[in-house]
């Protein structure tokens, strides 16, 4: 039981963490990034 709590709150956490830093790349853009090299990392 201990175990699957600690799977699931490192998906969680794992999961939040991604979401905030996709948000974070489509919120402010970088300058010094190729448009395609932004759209390979949003695929």
């Amino acid at each position: 039981m201990f175990h699957g709590l600690m799977v699931i709150g490192g998906f969680v956490l794992i999961g939040c963490a991604a979401y905030g830093f996709w948000q974070g790349l489509k919120l402010k853009p970088h300058d010094n990034i190729p448009p395609s090299k932004g759209s390979r990392w949003r695929t």
